[in-house]
C-alpha cells in the first residue's frame, strides 16, 4: 500500500464548516480541483526543507482530528500560511532544487518511498512545478489548504 499526498484549495468561508466531519469528508473525496502529489510529497518535503521529517509546502498544516483518511487526520493550512508557502515556492527555481537533488542522500534519509534514482530528479521537478503553481493560485484567491495522506 502506498502512501500519497493530495491538496485542497479551501475557501476562507468554508473553515467554520471544517469542525464538522462531514465536510471535511466531502472535500477530501471532492473528485475536482485538487493536487495529487502521489509519492513525489516526502521527496518534495525533504528538498524543500532539507530534513526527512521536516514541515514543507507539500506535506504541512494543523491536524483535523475529526476524520482519518486511512494515514492520519488532514491539516489544514491558513490562507495566511498559503500566501507563505506561494511566495516561498515562486522565490525557489528550478536550477537550485535540481542541484539539491541527491537520490543517495534521499535514500539514506530514509525518505518514503526509499528507492530513490537519478532518474527522479526531473519527476520531483515536475511536480514541484505543479505544487507551485497550485499555490499560486490557492494564494491570489485567499483560500487556505487542506493537505491529507491517502
Amino acid at each position: 500500500m502506498s502512501m500519497n499526498v493530495e491538496l485542497r484549495q479551501v475557501p476562507v468561508s468554508l473553515l467554520p464548516a471544517l469542525e464538522r466531519e462531514s465536510r471535511v469528508f466531502d472535500l477530501v473525496c471532492e473528485a475536482k480541483g485538487g493536487l495529487d502529489l502521489g509519492k513525489s510529497w516526502a521527496g518534495l518535503s525533504f528538498l524543500l526543507s532539507g530534513d526527512a521529517h521536516g514541515n514543507s509546502a507539500a506535506f504541512d498544516g494543523v491536524a483535523l482530528d475529526l476524520h482519518d483518511t486511512g494515514y492520519g487526520p488532514p491539516m489544514i493550512l491558513t490562507a495566511e500560511e498559503v500566501k507563505g508557502y506561494a511566495r516561498e515556492l515562486s522565490e525557489l527555481d528550478d536550477a537550485s532544487v535540481s542541484e539539491a537533488f541527491s537520490a543517495e542522500a534521499l535514500t539514506r534519509a530514509e525518505v518514503y518511498p526509499n528507492s530513490w534514482s537519478d532518474g527522479d530528479r526531473e519527476w520531483l521537478l515536475e511536480n514541484l512545478r505543479k505544487l507551485r503553481a497550485y499555490y499560486v493560485d490557492a494564494a491570489a484567491r485567499s483560500h487556505a489548504m487542506l493537505v491529507y495522506l491517502i
